[in-house]
């Protein structure tokens, strides 16, 4: 009976947070270009493209072709993309609290499973889940695996399956965690013959997609786009000083005081249980080690760009320990005070409900047209229909849109030299490669000198390029901004005339 009472609070956890990451994915990210080009992938898939070879996406392909294979099926739409990215945010926020459910013995009933529960929905609260969240998605299933009591060589493999599928989903951030995979077996005392069980594993994903790459001819596309290409790349935030410098532009005192808060905590709790267990000062079981050690490798998500989306996906595996650490705290000085417990217990469901309950009445708002700042886009934008923007955005869009329409329809090709090109060509189911994920490091091996030779030679095409982009030069915000390639349609190019935020240019 208690188990039973159990599960349908978990169950009615889980459906609540559901909701709530639904509606945060389609209220709060209307105008994040990642969330647009992480659907861009998966929908050209579903298209029938082929990463490298037909569109450019500098990650391993894993989760575009889960997206690609689940549009394809249920419908080439936002929402569905939207259902399947709050699906993948419950499934790693339940993995990681039934880890720390499992690890904290002490605590029978299920307060330590919804502590860390919602930790781990408060870590990926703002952010939508993308490649990187997947493999640490895969990392919290390989310490799941590793904190059972006894492995079978079955199950090492597995591990060194899951690592390769963690390379497949993000490559720099799978390699880290393929190392530290193969060094656990030796670094815990553990049988040698588990590295060459992992490394059996490890084949399997990475033969599939190799066969893939040269069955689609795209080996050396992949070369050139996912490590080539990435010398181009050109980022102000790969220091700490530099995430620093980012954080101080916000110009938002509450922001700098989260992100290097949570930032500085973290990696003090981390060096503090290293430190402990070095000088034996505090006894750490098994699995709690497994759980530090993997947590160092998730770190790797914080590079190369180190902002406050990587800082967050670093530290989700970390947030099992936090979690445990908080049940303890709240276990010896909250729950012996049977009143001061139910207070905050109470407390904690009715900010639970109001947190759930916030982002669908805000989309109800604007669905019903009692928000004039923000509008729920409709069928005259094919793919985006159910998505909230700015009302702004969505004006522009349409104006941009129709331009186009109208200079195709005399035989032109409108390419955008801006990083917001996707927003215009989602709709329209045109893609352009290179030109619509407009930024440096985005182009493959040589790709600004390849993209102006493109231009040379490019007939009836006009291009667009925003009218602040001297100013946005001049204040040097142009980290990943393809200054060479805008340059030379500036300086080559006539002045045709101006739509809307743009300066069109034609030969």
């Amino acid at each position: 009976m208690i188990k039973n009472k159990r599960n349908i609070y978990i169950t009615i956890i889980l459906i609540l947070f559901f909701i709530f990451n639904l509606f945060t994915e389609l209220r709060f990210y209307g105008n994040r270009l990642d969330f647009y080009w992480n659907f861009n992938f998966g929908l050209q898939i579903s298209n029938g493209l082929l990463p490298y070879n037909d569109f450019n996406i500098v990650t391993t392909p894993l989760l575009a072709f889960i997206t690609g294979i689940v549009l394809k099926i249920f419908g080439k739409s936002i929402i569905v993309y939207s259902i399947l990215m709050a699906l993948f945010k419950v499934i790693m926020a339940f993995i990681t609290a039934y880890i720390a459910s499992k690890m904290n013995s002490k605590t029978k009933d299920n307060k330590q499973f919804i502590i860390s529960f919602i930790l781990a929905n408060l870590v990926m609260y703002r952010y939508y889940f993308e490649y990187n969240f997947l493999a640490i998605l895969f990392l919290i299933v390989i310490i799941l695996i590793e904190n059972k009591v006894k492995k079978n060589p079955k199950e090492e493999v597995i591990i060194g399956i899951l690592s390769g599928l963690a390379i497949l989903s993000k490559h720099s951030v799978g390699m880290i965690i393929l190392l530290f995979i193969l060094i656990k077996p030796l670094l815990f005392k553990e049988k040698k013959e588990n590295i060459l069980y992992r490394l059996i594993g490890l084949s399997i994903p990475t033969a599939i997609f190799i066969i893939y790459l040269l069955g689609t001819n795209s080996l050396y596309s992949f070369i050139s786009y996912t490590i080539l290409g990435l010398k181009e790349f050109n980022n102000n935030t790969v220091t700490i000083t530099g995430y620093i410098i980012k954080l101080a532009k916000y110009k938002n005192i509450k922001a700098i005081i989260i992100y290097l808060s949570i930032l500085i905590l973290c990696s003090l709790y981390i060096i503090n249980c290293i430190y402990n267990i070095i000088k034996k000062k505090k006894r750490y079981t098994k699995e709690e080690k497994q759980v530090l050690y993997y947590s160092i490798a998730a770190f790797g998500c914080f590079y190369p760009i180190m902002d406050d989306t990587h800082l967050f996906m670093s530290i989700m595996p970390i947030s099992i320990l936090i979690s445990i650490s908080i049940t303890k705290i709240i276990n010896n000085n909250i729950v012996k005070n049977k009143l001061l417990f139910k207070i905050l217990k109470n407390y904690a469901i009715v900010i639970i409900l109001i947190s759930v309950s916030f982002p669908v009445y805000k989309y109800i708002e604007v669905y019903t047209n009692n928000n004039k700042n923000y509008v729920v886009i409709g069928k005259e934008l094919s793919h985006l229909e159910g998505l909230v923007i700015e009302k702004g955005l969505y004006d522009h869009i349409n104006e941009i849109i129709e331009y186009e329409k109208e200079e195709m329809k005399n035989g032109y090709i409108i390419k955008y030299l801006d990083e917001n090109a996707i927003l215009m060509h989602l709709p329209e189911d045109i893609y352009y490669k290179d030109y619509d994920l407009f930024m440096r490091g985005n182009f493959g091996e040589n790709g600004e000198d390849r993209i102006i030779e493109d231009i040379k030679n490019s007939q009836k095409t006009k291009y667009l390029i925003k009218k602040d982009y001297v100013k946005t030069k001049e204040e040097g915000n142009s980290s990943q901004v393809p200054i060479k390639i805008i340059d030379y349609v500036i300086n080559n190019y006539q002045i045709e005339g101006t739509k809307n935020n743009y300066i069109i240019y034609s030969k």
